[in-house]
């Protein structure tokens, strides 16, 4: 049906959904219990010095604004929380959010007791409780069960932030320091608690006595809460149970994996439910929440029966640059039969290597442009001199060069004796980063002037070297043994040409052997040169190439490059009126 204007406008964006606002809820709800754990740990320091940081937090957590964003944040949260649970088609869960998924159905039944006492006898009475109030409230019967529920809501917001954490390039990093802090704020906290208890148990032995208008507060707000509650999770296990009856007689689809089983799922789960009943490994860091992209395949039959990408699956594909192919497990709902490829290896995820941030891991179809260079008549050169002393110079001349193509947005794809491969464009510049490649030559090239002064008496002879240069679609991607080991590198037609093209220079005693794609993707088309066609083994069609016989040559090129480059980064001047 087509979209009226109506439904246009009402569009919401992307950010804003179920998830977002879980998420968010969540962030608010755990920057709560940061400081509720901070505020019990001051009563290492006594009662007094608790109470008084208490009422310090009261001015923020109390001011109106975000005291709304606060309860607003305790009742979204734990509402698309069970919403999400009802939705749910597959029970076959990783650990860590089968705990996190019990413990947050556990913390209700203290928490609502707990914040009742508190805060809710509060507002309905106008009895503000102290910390002294409060300690001796819960010691010594309750101090236990306090403890437990400090301990249940500290690990399923932990669980919740680790998940959303793992994602980010840096956490690896501060995986360690971020699970220090994590052990460390509760341990602070139980122990700030328990001494204050302890403190309010000697110095205040008539014990705890609650004013009859909190009593009758308490039991009300008590008595309302924990009806909404059974009520709310009343609903969610008749969603449940719905769902399971209705899974009983819903169609069956075939899902064939092209390197695993063929399996019949049910109509109207997510490929990621379907493969997790079948108990196939299928990655998902994220838990299914098309947040992390680590459960994407590659649809090879079928595609035409799946329904669109919404708007969050079609914006984390935009942002790995994935093919027309490549779903998310997670989002798409087989109809019909259908046969994938997983593109991430379950161990890899875990392990946090292919996430969303490496698009190479799986591979990606690109322009760019593709350097080949080699030392001309090495092999005559080492023949004169000891080995260490060859060795010797290839590291100085690999690391210089290496410099020099880093320096221009280049890649090192590998070396290859006395020569290397590089690329550039691979982060999909829009010139497939043909400028880059001919400044990095031309830097090469004085680089290399540099080494021979300084091997002039150890070699008693000069490096001279040749480039070739190519631009064209090319397939990049982590090439290796294992997830540790590989490392990008491109495959296809434009690798192979700019190998011929290299071998060119010793045809036409050049430095430097450009392909005429490169040029034109450079803005270069027209530049002067002494232009060759060529035939390439392997192509049927003749090549246009730019023979470059000397440094000055490819520095001219270079000041071209650069001089489009600089224009291409110019603002469009405005029309003239």
């Amino acid at each position: 049906m087509a979209e009226t204007p109506a439904r246009r406008r009402l569009r919401l964006p992307a950010w804003l959904n179920q998830r977002t606002l879980r998420t968010g809820a969540g962030i608010v709800l755990f920057a709560f219990v940061c400081t509720h754990f901070f505020n019990a740990g001051f009563g290492l320091f006594g009662i007094e010095a608790a109470d008084a940081l208490r009422r310090a937090l009261g001015f923020f957590w109390e001011f109106p604004p975000v005291a709304a964003v606060l309860y607003g944040s305790l009742l979204v949260h734990p509402v698309l929380a069970l919403m999400r649970l009802a939705q749910r088609r597959s029970w076959r869960l990783p650990p860590v959010e089968a705990i996190q998924t019990l413990f947050g159905l556990l913390i209700p039944f203290w928490l609502i007791r707990h914040a009742v006492a508190t805060r809710g006898v509060e507002v309905m009475s106008g009895h503000r409780a102290s910390y002294r109030q409060v300690y001796l409230a819960l010691w010594p019967d309750l101090a236990a069960e306090q403890a437990l529920l400090l301990l249940l809501v500290w690990i399923h917001g932990c669980i919740g932030i680790g998940v959303m954490l793992r994602l980010r390039p840096w956490f690896a990093r501060w995986r360690d320091p971020l699970i220090g802090v994590a052990v460390s704020v509760p341990c602070f906290g139980l122990a700030g608690m328990l001494a204050g208890m302890r403190e309010a148990a000697t110095r205040f032995p008539e014990g705890f006595s609650q004013p009859e208008a909190a009593s009758a507060a308490f039991g009300r707000l008590t008595a309302i809460f924990y009806t909404a509650f059974w009520v709310a999770l009343g609903l969610t296990a008749a969603a449940i149970v719905f769902r399971l009856i209705q899974s009983q007689a819903a169609q069956r689809v075939v899902v064939a994996y092209a390197d695993g089983p063929t399996v019949r799922g049910r109509a109207g789960a997510t490929l990621l439910e379907i493969s997790r009943e079948a108990a196939i490994p299928h990655a998902s860091v994220c838990g299914g929440k098309a947040r992390c992209s680590t459960c994407r395949v590659r649809v090879i039959h079928g595609a035409a029966g799946l329904s669109a990408p919404n708007q969050l699956e079609r914006k984390l594909l935009a942002r790995i640059g994935a093919p027309e192919a490549v779903r998310l497990a997670c989002q798409i709902r087989p109809a019909a039969e259908i046969t994938v490829q997983r593109l991430v290896d379950p161990g890899d995820a875990q392990a946090g290597v292919a996430t969303d941030r490496d698009p190479f891991y799986w591979g990606v179809e690109r322009k760019i442009t593709l350097m080949f260079a080699d030392i001309r008549s090495f092999t005559t050169i080492s023949e004169k001199h000891f080995a260490y002393d060859i060795v010797f110079v290839l590291n100085r001349f690999q690391a210089d060069m290496s410099r020099a193509i880093e320096a221009n947005g280049g890649r090192i794809d590998k070396y290859l004796g006395d020569g290397l491969m590089a690329i550039f464009g691979a982060d999909g510049a829009a010139d497939g980063g043909a400028r880059n490649a001919i400044l990095a030559a031309e830097a090469m090239g004085r680089a290399l002037e540099t080494l021979n002064d300084e091997f002039q008496t150890l070699l008693n002879d000069r490096l001279r070297i040749g480039v070739g240069l190519h631009t064209g679609q090319a397939i990049l991607g982590r090439i290796g043994g294992d997830s540790s080991s590989a490392a990008l590198t491109a495959l296809g037609d434009t690798v192979n040409i700019a190998a011929r093209l290299e071998e060119m220079t010793k045809t036409f005693g050049a430095v430097c052997v450009v392909s005429e794609a490169t040029l034109e993707a450079a803005g270069l088309g027209h530049a002067a040169g002494e232009r060759h066609e060529v035939a390439v083994r392997g192509r049927t069609r003749a090549l246009i190439v730019c023979a470059l016989r000397d440094a000055g040559a490819l520095a001219d090129l270079a000041a071209l490059a650069q001089s489009a480059g600089a224009d291409a980064a110019l603002p469009a001047a405005a029309p003239s009126s």
